[in-house]
């Protein structure tokens, strides 16, 4: 998997990282695309970018149950989406 590979070369970067979730969650792992975001969140806080990425995914209709469940666990505060501020 690329976005494996990405965050081998620089784990530096949060987008790399929430795009190896996105990718996990494409094709169906949700365990290792739960453990992705979870981290990524743990190292880099919630991001906008992020939570774009996500409600794409939901629109798009790919992956939806599994990007609706990252996006309650990691990026909702108070009701309220991260990004939608």
């Amino acid at each position: 998997m690329e976005a494996r590979n990405a965050v081998a070369l620089d784990s530096s970067s949060p987008e790399i990282h929430y795009h190896l979730g996105a990718s996990y969650l494409a094709i169906g792992d949700l365990p290792r695309a739960n453990s992705a975001y979870r981290d990524a969140v743990e190292r880099f806080g919630t991001g906008e970018a992020a939570v774009r990425q996500l409600e794409t995914m939901i629109g798009e209709g790919i992956a939806e149950e599994g990007a609706r469940r990252i996006l309650a666990s990691y990026f909702v505060e108070s009701g309220n989406e991260v990004g939608s501020r």
